[in-house]
C-alpha cells in the first residue's frame, strides 16, 4: 500500500508540473485516510489560489492553519487569497502574521506594503518595502515596487534610485526600463530617457505604450532629426499600426 508521504510526493508532483486535476485527487485521496493533514489542506488551499476560486482558498487555508498555526507560509498563501477578494485589512493580518512568525519573510513585507498601497498609505507601504529590501538586498521586486509608490508621490530622486538599484540586480527587466523611462522623460531628462525606452522594446518590441513614449519624447528633443523621427513612427507602424488599435503619443505620467 502507498504511504501517505509517498502519496503527497506524486501530489506534490503532480501539482508542479501543471497536472492540477490529478494532484487535487491525490490530495483528497491522502485527507480520507488523514483528514487533518495540514500540509494537504494547505496545497488544496494554494491550488484553489491558483484556479482563483479564491474563496475555497480562504476555507481550505484556514483549515490547515487551525491544525498548524506556525507555519509563516500558510498566512503569507492566505494573505494572498484575502488580497485577491479585496478584504484589505484582512490580508494585512494575515501577512503580519507570518512576519511575526518569521521576521525575514521578505514576500510577506513587500506584499504587505502592496496592500498598503492599496488602502492608500503610502508611509507604510514605504516603510514595508524598505524592510523588504533591508533584509534582502537583491529583491528586485521591492526595488520595483518602491520606484513605483515613489512615482506617485512625485519624489523622482527616490524614484530613479529604486529603480536603478532594480535594474542592478536585474538589466534585462523590461518594466523596470518602462517606468525609469517615464519618471526620466516627465523630468525633462529626454536623452536618459530615450536609453531606457530603446532598451525596453530590445526586450519586449510589441510594447506599443513604450513605443509612442519614445515617439514622444522624439518630438520634443531637439538633438533629434526629422529623419530619425520618420523612421521610429514607421517602425511604430510596422509593429504596431497593423491592428489600428494602438495610439501614439501617449504621454503617461
Amino acid at each position: 500500500m502507498t504511504t501517505i508521504d509517498e502519496l503527497l510526493q506524486i501530489a506534490c508532483q503532480q501539482h508542479q508540473a501543471g497536472e492540477w486535476d490529478k494532484a487535487e485527487s491525490v490530495y483528497h485521496q491522502i485527507l480520507t485516510r488523514q483528514p487533518d493533514h495540514a500540509d494537504v489542506l494547505f496545497l488544496l488551499g494554494t491550488l484553489a489560489y491558483q484556479r482563483i476560486q479564491n474563496n475555497d482558498a480562504v476555507k481550505l487555508i484556514k483549515q490547515a492553519i487551525s491544525i498548524n498555526p506556525g507555519n509563516p507560509v500558510y498566512f503569507y498563501n492566505l494573505g494572498n487569497a484575502l488580497l485577491a477578494l479585496g478584504k484589505l485589512d484582512n490580508a494585512v493580518t494575515a501577512f503580519q502574521q507570518a512576519i511575526n512568525i518569521n521576521t525575514k519573510y521578505t514576500e510577506a513585507y513587500n506584499d504587505l506594503g502592496t496592500v498598503y498601497v492599496r488602502l492608500g498609505k503610502a508611509s507604510d507601504a514605504i516603510r514595508y518595502y524598505h524592510q523588504a529590501t533591508q533584509i534582502d538586498p537583491n529583491y528586485v521586486d521591492a526595488w520595483y515596487n518602491l520606484g513605483n509608490i515613489y512615482l506617485s508621490l512625485g519624489q523622482y530622486t527616490n524614484a530613479i534610485a529604486s529603480y536603478k538599484q532594480a535594474l542592478v540586480l536585474h538589466p534585462d527587466d523590461g518594466d523596470v526600463h518602462v517606468n525609469l523611462g517615464n519618471t526620466l522623460k516627465d523630468l525633462g531628462q529626454y536623452e536618459a530617457a530615450l536609453e531606457h525606452f530603446r532598451k525596453a522594446l530590445q526586450l519586449k518590441p510589441d510594447y506599443a505604450e513604450t513605443h509612442s513614449n519614445l515617439l514622444f519624447v522624439l518630438s520634443y528633443h531637439v538633438l533629434r532629426s526629422p529623419q530619425e523621427m520618420l523612421e521610429e513612427s514607421q517602425h511604430w507602424d510596422n509593429i504596431h499600426g497593423r491592428d489600428g488599435k494602438a495610439q501614439r503619443f501617449t504621454h503617461s505620467t
